[in-house]
C-alpha cells in the first residue's frame, strides 16, 4: 500500500460522509486506503461507516478509549501505507490532494521530511465578531503560509487537518502523546498532539515542507466562532506551553508559578473588567490573554505537583 489516510471521528456524522467521499474522489497514481477511527461516537457515526463496509479503500476501526490521541494511535496500528496523510472528519479535499503528497514523498523516500499544506476555513455563519480571528487558533482561522513551497519553522507548524509523514518516521517517533489532544472525558481542555509530534520530528532533524497547492476546505461550526471557544482554546494553549513547549519561567515562584505571572493575571483581570463597557475590541484582547495566562498557571501548578 502506498498511502494511508488517517481520519479520526467523534460525533460528527453530519459531515463525515462528505469528507470521506471527497477523499475517495481523488485521482492519483498511488494506491490508497482511508483508515477511519470511530472514537466511541454516540451519534449515527457507526451507521455512516457501515455504509462503507466492503469498500476496498475504507478500513474502519473502533477505539473505545476517549481522546483523539488514543484514536490516532489506534488508527496508526491499522495503516499499511508507506506514507500517512492525516486529516479531520470535517474537511473537503481537492481531487489532486493525494497525488501531490505522493509526488512530494516519492521524490526521495529516504529524506527526513514531512509535509503539509494550507487550510481555508468554511464558516457555518458569517455573523460573528471578526475581531475574534485575531486570537483564534488555526483550527478556526485556517492556515496560509503563502504561494511558494518552503521549509517551515517552529512558529509556523502544520495543522492537524492537512499534513503527512512517512510511516517509518511516525513509528520512529513513537506516535502521538496520549496525554495531549482533545478529549471530551476531561474537564480541562487539552490540545497540541500534532504540534508536539511535529516538534519532536524537527528536533530529530526532520524538515517540514509546505506545499501550497494542496489547500483543503475545513468546516468551522458556529459554536467555535464565539469568545468562549476562543478563550477555551487559548487556555488549553497556555497549558500546553507551560508543560510541553520548553518555555522558560524564571524568577521567584509561589506554588510553582512565578510572581510576575500573578501580576500579569491581576492586570488582565482588571483590564478586562474595565474595558467591557467601553471597547469590545479591548475586552476580547484582555479576555484572550487572560485565558492564556490561566492555562499557563494551571500547567505550571500541576507540573510542580508532579
Amino acid at each position: 500500500m502506498d498511502i494511508s489516510v488517517l481520519v479520526c471521528t467523534w460525533n460528527n456524522c453530519r459531515l463525515l460522509r462528505r469528507t470521506l467521499d471527497s477523499i475517495l474522489a481523488n485521482d492519483t497514481t498511488a494506491g490508497f486506503e482511508i483508515v477511519v477511527v470511530n472514537n466511541n461516537s454516540t451519534d449515527e457515526t457507526a451507521s455512516i461507516l457501515q455504509s462503507y463496509e466492503g469498500h476496498k479503500n475504507v478500513v474502519t476501526v473502533l477505539e473505545p478509549r476517549q481522546g483523539v490521541s488514543y484514536a490516532k494511535n489506534a488508527g496508526l496500528q491499522h495503516c499499511n501505507g508507506r506514507l500517512i496523510v492525516l486529516t479531520d472528519d470535517d474537511v473537503v479535499v481537492p481531487p489532486h490532494w493525494l497525488e501531490e503528497y505522493w509526488k512530494a514523498f516519492s521524490q526521495d523516500e529516504s529524506a527526513q521530511r514531512f509535509w503539509g499544506g494550507p487550510i481555508e476555513s468554511e464558516f457555518e455563519t458569517h455573523d460573528f465578531d471578526r475581531e475574534l480571528l485575531n486570537y483564534a487558533p488555526g483550527s478556526v482561522k485556517g492556515l496560509d503560509l503563502g504561494t511558494q513551497q518552503k521549509s517551515i519553522d517552529r512558529k509556523n507548524l502544520f495543522l492537524g487537518a492537512n499534513w503527512a509523514l512517512s510511516k517509518e518516521a511516525c513509528l520512529a517517533m513513537g506516535g502521538f502523546n496520549n496525554n495531549l489532544g482533545q478529549n471530551p472525558s476531561l474537564t480541562y481542555p487539552r490540545i497540541g498532539e500534532e504540534s508536539e509530534l511535529i516538534e519532536r520530528l524537527m528536533r530529530a532533524g526532520y524538515e517540514g515542507i509546505y506545499l501550497p497547492t494542496i489547500k483543503i476546505l475545513h468546516f468551522v461550526p458556529e459554536t467555535k466562532l464565539t469568545l468562549k471557544h476562543i478563550c477555551d482554546r487559548r487556555r488549553a494553549l497556555g497549558h500546553y506551553k507551560a508543560i510541553h513547549s520548553g518555555a522558560a519561567y524564571p524568577g521567584r515562584k509561589v506554588f510553582g508559578i512565578p510572581t510576575w505571572l500573578y501580576k500579569k493575571y491581576v492586570f488582565h483581570v482588571a483590564a478586562k473588567y474595565l474595558a467591557r463597557p467601553f471597547s469590545r475590541k479591548e475586552y476580547i484582547r484582555h479576555a484572550a490573554r487572560l485565558s492564556h495566562i490561566v492555562g499557563e498557571m494551571h500547567g505550571l501548578a500541576s507540573k510542580g505537583q508532579s
